[in-house]
C-alpha cells in the first residue's frame, strides 16, 4: 500500500506585491455567530452540488469533531510560519493577531489536533473549475448555475472563522472517467518573513500540499497519496476544520442551527443532516424545536404594486385577527419595506390556536403578548413570538429575492407545518411589558468594513462629547456621559444592522442596505483596508432614498443621516463626489451611547 505523502508548506512570495495584515475582511465578517455561519455556508454548498444522477435521495451532510495526529498536517513546519506571522503582528501592534498567533502555537504543539469534519454526499464533488474557485480564488464563488445559493463569493472563509489555525482542508472525490480524489490544505496567517530567507517576504495565504506547483498554482495531493483521514469513500465533498475552537455545547448549537436554517429542505426531503450522534430528518424534525408557542402554517405572496407588506394572522376558523404593523398588536408581523409582499399566518393545530388566543383581547383585533398574566411566561412567550416574526422575515426576505443585498436562496412558497427558532430583539419593553428607561443619548464611532462589497463589524471607537458636540470620526469626547466608568453610562447601541454596500448604476453611485433597529442612522463612507486607513471619509454630494426612508440628508459634504421606520430595511443610493477604485467599502456608524436619566 503507497503510504501518504508528507505534506510541505508553501506560502508564495509577495515579490512586490499587497502585504496583507490580520485584520482580513473575508474571515472577519464571520467571527459573530461562527458556528451557524459555518452550518449555513457548509450545507448551502452542499444542496448547491446535488448529484442529479441521485434525484430521489436526499443530500446527506455527516457532522463530527475528531482529533488528528499534529503530524498529518506537518505541524511543525507550519509552526515556523506561525512564529514569524507572530513577529509580524508584534510590530504592527495588533493585539487580536498576537493573541491569534500565540493560541495557535499552543494548538500546534499538542500531540493531537481538534477538527470539525463536514463531509456530504449525494453531492458531484468538486471538479473541474470549481475545485479552483474554492482554493485558489478570493471573491468569486464556486457554485454553478443561477439558482445556487451564493453569489459574492465572501461565505467560503466562514470556516476559517472557526479555526484557531486560521487552516481548513479539503478533500473531494468526483465522478469522471476515472475515481478522481484531491486533497489541500490552506492556511491563512499575515504576510511574514521567509523562515527559510528572512530578507524574503511570504504571502498571508499558503498551502499544504505534495503535489508540487505547476508555474502558477500548488497542485492538490491525488488519489492514494491522500492520507487516510482525509479520504473519502463516497462521491462528495470534506471540509475540515482543523484547530476547531468549539464551544461546549457545538452540537446543540449546530443542530439548532441546521434546524433554523434549512427546515423547508430537511421537511421536503431534500436533506438530512447527521451531528455526532444524532440525525434530523423528515421524521425527526419537529424534534428539534420548543414547542412553548406552537407551529404555524405560512404562505406568502410577491411582486404586486398594490400589496401593502402586510403580515396578517388568521385563526383557525378562518377568521381575520389582525394584520397591524407593530408587534404589540401583531407578533408576526415583519416589518420589511422593500419590495411588495402579503404573508398570511395561521395555526397549523388547536393547541397553537388556543395559546394564541389566550393573547386575543375581547375585540379579537390584536394579538398582545402582554395579556399573559404570569411574568415568566410572558417573557418567554415573547421571546418564542420574536422568533416567529424573525424566522417570517427572514423568509419574506428570500422570496424577495434580493440578489444585489446578499445571498441567494432557492425557496418555494410555503403551505407546510414550519416550526420557528430564534432571532433578535424587536420589542422596547422589558420582561414585564413595562416600558425601558428613558435614555439620553451621546455619540461613538462604530466601523463597519467590507470586503467585496460584504460589510461587517469591526472594534469600536468613541466619538463626541457628554454635552452633545461632536467631532470628526476618531476624536475623543468629554463629559460623564462618554466616561465608561461614570455609574449611569451604558453600551454604545448601533442602529445599523445587516449592512451591504455595493457599487451601483454602473460604478457611479454606491447602494447601501441595513436594516434599521430605531428611526435615526447617521454614517460616512470610507476605503476599507489597512492601506487606506488614513483616507479621509468618501466625498458625498447627494444620497437618496430607494426604500425603506422618511428622509436623508446630506452633512458637511461627508455625512448621510437617515431617518426611517424602526425595524425596516433601508435601502439608499448614495452619490460621491469622485468615486476612486477600491477593493472594499466601509461604513463609519455614528453610535449611540445610550444613558440612563
Amino acid at each position: 500500500m503507497t503510504p501518504p505523502a508528507a505534506l510541505k508548506w508553501n506560502f508564495p512570495p509577495t515579490a512586490g506585491g499587497v502585504e496583507y495584515g490580520f485584520n482580513d475582511s473575508g474571515k472577519e465578517f464571520f467571527t459573530a455567530g461562527v458556528l451557524e455561519h459555518v452550518v449555513r455556508e457548509i450545507i448551502q454548498n452542499s444542496l448547491d452540488a446535488k448529484d442529479p444522477r441521485h434525484p430521489d435521495s436526499p443530500v446527506v451532510v455527516r457532522i463530527n469533531k475528531i482529533e488528528l495526529e499534529r503530524d498529518v498536517i506537518n505541524a511543525k513546519s507550519l509552526a515556523r510560519h506561525v512564529s514569524e506571522s507572530l513577529k509580524a503582528t508584534t510590530e504592527q501592534g495588533n493585539e487580536k493577531g498576537i493573541r491569534f498567533c500565540e493560541r495557535a502555537l499552543k494548538v500546534l504543539k499538542k500531540s493531537k489536533i481538534p477538527v470539525l469534519v463536514a463531509v456530504d454526499e449525494n453531492t458531484t464533488g468538486l471538479g473541474g473549475p470549481r475545485w479552483a474557485r474554492l482554493v485558489h480564488e478570493e471573491g468569486t464563488t464556486s457554485k454553478d448555475g443561477p439558482a445556487a445559493g451564493g453569489s459574492f463569493g465572501i461565505g467560503k472563509n466562514a470556516p476559517y472563522a472557526a479555526s484557531e489555525l486560521g487552516l481548513v482542508c479539503y478533500s473531494t472525490h468526483y465522478p469522471d472517467r476515472h475515481r478522481n480524489e484531491m486533497f489541500i490544505a490552506r492556511c491563512k496567517l499575515v504576510a511574514h518573513a521567509d523562515p527559510e530567507d528572512k530578507n524574503s517576504q511570504l504571502q498571508n495565504i499558503g498551502f499544504g500540499t505534495s503535489g508540487g506547483f505547476d508555474g502558477r498554482r500548488y497542485l492538490p495531493v491525488l488519489g492514494r497519496e491522500i492520507h487516510e483521514a482525509f479520504r473519502l469513500k463516497k462521491t462528495g465533498t470534506g471540509i475540515f476544520i482543523m484547530g476547531f475552537r468549539g464551544e461546549r455545547d457545538w452540537e446543540k448549537t449546530i443542530m439548532h442551527s441546521v434546524a433554523r436554517s434549512f427546515f423547508a429542505a430537511i421537511h421536503d426531503k431534500k436533506l438530512s443532516v447527521q451531528v455526532g450522534n444524532s440525525e434530523i430528518t423528515n421524521e425527526t424534525l419537529n424534534d428539534h424545536f420548543d414547542k412553548e408557542v406552537g407551529t404555524f402554517c405560512l404562505k406568502i405572496a410577491t411582486g404586486d404594486e398594490k400589496m401593502g407588506n402586510q403580515v396578517a394572522y388568521i385563526n383557525r376558523r378562518g377568521m381575520l385577527i389582525t394584520a397591524e404593523k407593530s408587534f404589540s398588536k401583531n407578533p408576526f408581523s415583519a416589518r420589511i419595506d422593500i419590495g411588495r409582499y402579503v404573508a398570511v399566518v395561521w395555526p397549523a393545530d388547536d393547541a397553537t390556536g388556543a395559546r394564541i388566543r389566550e393573547m386575543e383581547p375581547p375585540t379579537h383585533e390584536s394579538i398582545e403578548y402582554k395579556r399573559i398574566g404570569e411574568p415568566d411566561r410572558r417573557k418567554k412567550t415573547r421571546d418564542q413570538l420574536q422568533d416567529v416574526s424573525g424566522r417570517i422575515r427572514d423568509h419574506i426576505r428570500k422570496r424577495l429575492d434580493l440578489e444585489t443585498f446578499g445571498k441567494k436562496t432557492e425557496l418555494r412558497e410555503l403551505s407546510d407545518i414550519i416550526p420557528y427558532v430564534s432571532d433578535p430583539d424587536m420589542d422596547n419593553t422589558d420582561g414585564d411589558g413595562k416600558a425601558r428607561d428613558q435614555l439620553n443619548a451621546t455619540i461613538e464611532v462604530r466601523n463597519i468594513r467590507t470586503g467585496k462589497g460584504i460589510v461587517q463589524a469591526d472594534e469600536v471607537e468613541e466619538e463626541g462629547d457628554g454635552d452633545g458636540g461632536t467631532k470628526q470620526p476618531g476624536g475623543k469626547g468629554g463629559g460623564s456621559r462618554g466616561d465608561p466608568s461614570h455609574p449611569n453610562t451604558r453600551k454604545a447601541v448601533s442602529n445599523m444592522r445587516n449592512v451591504r454596500v455595493v457599487l451601483h448604476g454602473g460604478g457611479k453611485t454606491l447602494r447601501v442596505a441595513f436594516d434599521a433597529k430605531t428611526g435615526a442612522s447617521k454614517f460616512v463612507i470610507k476605503p476599507a483596508g489597512e492601506e487606506y486607513k488614513d483616507e479621509p471619509p468618501i466625498m458625498v454630494t447627494a444620497a437618496k432614498g430607494v426604500s425603506g426612508a422618511r428622509s436623508v440628508e446630506v452633512l458637511d459634504k461627508t455625512t448621510v443621516r437617515v431617518n426611517a421606520e424602526p425595524a425596516s430595511r433601508v435601502v439608499l443610493d448614495v452619490f460621491p463626489g469622485e468615486l476612486s477604485e477600491y477593493t472594499g467599502y466601509a461604513i463609519r456608524e455614528y453610535r449611540t451611547r445610550r444613558t440612563a436619566r
